[in-house]
């Protein structure tokens, strides 16, 4: 799967996680932030990892939530596990 298709269904688990995202994962890039930018807290990022691994079929056994920092770190890890 390629940066881009991973990046697309990452915006889409964002706005069903909370149609707030909505107009936030419009403007978002690899650079955006996820705490900061996204305003994501443990309890949202533990549940955008659930729909990843459900999504993506990996499983987040190997790092916390707090592994990562940017959309473009989500999106480097899961490439490496599905390759």
């Amino acid at each position: 799967m390629s940066r881009e298709e991973i990046f697309a269904k990452l915006k889409e688990i964002l706005i069903f996680a909370d149609s707030r995202y909505e107009a936030v994962a419009d403007r978002c890039t690899e650079a955006t932030r996820v705490r900061e930018d996204l305003g994501l807290s443990s309890a949202g990022m533990l549940y955008v990892m659930i729909a990843m691994e459900e999504t993506f079929g990996t499983i987040f056994d190997d790092v916390t939530v707090n592994a990562f920092s940017t959309i473009g770190d989500i999106i480097t890890w899961i490439q490496e596990r599905a390759s």
